[in-house]
């Protein structure tokens, strides 16, 4: 799959990515989700995003530390919404336990 623009950061299976949406960055995308699990979290005051692609419960655990650096990175928590997409089989209702 290819970025549907110029201004998409794509994330691979077992990546993440924070972005803060401008002239150069609009949208993030991964794909193939399958058996993974993908978690957004956008901050709309500050207009960052947050994708990741979690591919094992291993990873999903290691997910709370990035999230501590979300603050670092300017989000605010109290303004941001966060998602859980997948989570559809057996091991991926796993990592979304984590």
């Amino acid at each position: 799959m290819t970025k549907d623009t110029e201004k998409t950061i794509e994330v691979s299976q077992g990546e993440y990515s924070i972005a803060t949406v401008s002239d150069e960055v609009q949208t993030m995308q991964t794909y193939g989700i399958g058996p993974c699990v993908t978690v957004t979290i956008y901050d709309k005051t500050n207009k960052k995003g947050f994708l990741t692609h979690i591919d094992t419960p291993e990873k999903a655990k290691s997910l709370r530390s990035v999230l501590y650096k979300l603050s670092a990175q300017g989000f605010d928590v109290k303004n941001c919404e966060a998602r859980i997409i997948g989570g559809q089989t057996g091991s991926s209702m796993d990592t979304v336990k984590e």
